[in-house]
Formats: C-alpha cells, sequence, structure tokens
C-alpha cells in the first residue's frame, strides 16, 4: 500500500512540475510566448505594376462604360516581389472575376464617377487568395479611365 501511495504522490508530483514548466515558459501573462519577430523590411517598399485591365459597367440591360484600371502591388522585399511578378496574370485574372460582376450602376456615384473605394476594397479582398497572407502590403489603384460605352 506504502508503494502505490507513493507511486501516486510521484505521478502528481510530475504532472504539477509539467503543467508549471509549461505555464512558465509557454504562456507568459496569459499570452503565448512569441518564438521571433517578424523581420521588419530595410528601405522604401517596392511596387510591382500588375499591368492595365479592361472591365465593363453594367447598366440595366446593357453595358454603361467601360473602365480601365491600372493596378500596382506594394511588397516589402524582393522575395515577395519575385512571388508577384510570378504570378501577376493569375492576379490580373482574379481582380477580373472579382470586380466583373460587382460593377454596376450602384458603383457609380453622382456624376457618373466610379466608386474607387469600393474596387480598391474589392482588390485587397481577393489579392490573399492568389498570393496568400503576408506577401502583399497593398494594393494601389494608379490611374482609372472611364469611357462610355458607345
Amino acid at each position: 500500500m506504502k508503494k502505490i501511495l507513493f507511486l501516486v504522490v510521484a505521478l502528481l508530483a510530475l504532472i504539477g512540475a509539467g503543467v508549471g514548466g509549461y505555464i512558465f515558459l509557454v504562456h507568459k501573462d496569459g499570452q503565448p510566448k512569441v518564438e521571433e519577430e517578424k523581420k521588419k523590411p530595410v528601405g522604401p517598399p517596392q511596387f510591382v505594376d500588375i499591368g492595365p485591365f479592361v472591365l465593363p459597367v453594367m447598366g440595366d440591360k446593357q453595358i454603361e462604360q467601360n473602365l480601365l484600371l491600372q493596378v500596382q502591388i506594394q511588397v516589402a522585399s524582393d522575395e515577395a516581389k519575385d512571388k508577384v511578378k510570378e504570378r501577376r496574370y493569375i492576379l490580373q485574372n482574379a481582380y477580373i472575376e472579382t470586380l466583373y460582376g460587382k460593377l454596376g450602376q450602384q458603383q457609380i456615384k453622382a456624376g457618373q464617377v466610379i466608386d474607387v473605394v469600393a474596387v480598391r476594397r474589392w482588390l485587397i479582398e481577393a489579392t490573399p487568395k492568389v498570393m496568400g497572407e503576408g506577401v502583399v502590403d497593398d494594393v494601389l489603384i494608379q490611374a482609372v479611365n472611364q469611357h462610355p460605352a458607345y
């Protein structure tokens, strides 16, 4: 009986030491310990030109306008810049797919001007689906040209 009691006490001591070590080493103030912080890029941001692409702005029954967008992608490193350059056409395709059905009369503000803020937001949402999280810092709309459809 003494041996069983001794083994139970030893087992409880080991479990307590394990839990205490876990809390001390992994958790600090209730937060998980961060192994290493991401390295901050040194130098100015880099930009990759995605190229211009044309999209229709739909009316009730027909195309009302044609929209030409010039988009640049902001990245922090040369590796990310190379990755964006490799996948630029896939990214452009994703942008066209995202915007094609969404551009309509609802996005045209007074004076027949497209809502660029909404367009940029949709592009930012579509980018991680192609590039993955953390590769692209920002999506910049460099130029917007609107032409009426004839």
